[in-house]
């Protein structure tokens, strides 16, 4: 058990800059990764499973990601403003499971 923890600890220690995580992210081996965030619900232990999708433009450090608790198709067929509104929305509207259009 000592060894495991160890073994979490460099993993982790390792992969602390932003640069590491980066590459981690955008490494298509593991396309789907653990997100750890207060805007997903206590219910679900504030966890998500995400694909990241881009990184915003104006800001490099921030990346979209796509919740793979929901359908996708929700998303595949909004246009424009719409689909702005679903990505960028309230997080407890994104855990109803329904985008507002």
């Amino acid at each position: 058990m000592l060894y495991r923890m160890c073994t979490l600890f460099e993993f982790v220690f390792t992969h602390r800059g932003k640069h590491q995580v980066s590459e981690l992210l955008w490494n298509r081996q593991a396309p789907a990764v653990i997100y750890s965030t207060s805007m997903v619900s206590r219910d679900y232990g504030h966890l998500a499973l995400v694909v990241p999708l881009f990184v915003q433009s104006y800001n490099k450090n921030a990346v979209i990601a796509f919740d793979l608790r929901f359908d996708p198709q929700s998303l595949i067929n909004l246009e424009g403003d719409a689909l702005k509104h679903a990505v960028f929305s309230n997080p407890e509207t994104q855990l109803s499971g329904h985008f507002a259009g």
